[in-house]
């Protein structure tokens, strides 16, 4: 499982978050999304990226955030961390 997922950038209809790698395992992607917002739902490769953005959110509202890493057909648990956009 991913650890550490965190923002570090936040607007009004904003929201960009990392994580870093899990302790051990072959990760070859991960896969992150909002909890309740269809739609959102992104894959990246994990020797692309660790962060993902997501756009048209709604001020100062709290939205869940999850990353899932994927290794072949195995997925690890979802690391959930809850983050607000900005009033």
């Amino acid at each position: 499982m991913a650890n550490n997922l965190r923002v570090v950038s936040r607007t009004v209809s904003s929201l960009v978050v990392v994580w870093d790698p899990p302790n051990s395992g072959n990760v070859m992607a991960y896969a992150i999304s909002i909890q309740g917002l269809p739609g959102t739902e992104q894959t990246v490769s994990a020797r692309a990226s660790r962060s993902a953005v997501f756009d048209g959110l709604v001020a100062g509202r709290p939205y869940i955030v999850g990353v899932v890493s994927v290794s072949g057909d195995v997925s690890s648990d979802s690391l959930d961390e809850e983050f607000y956009t900005s009033k």
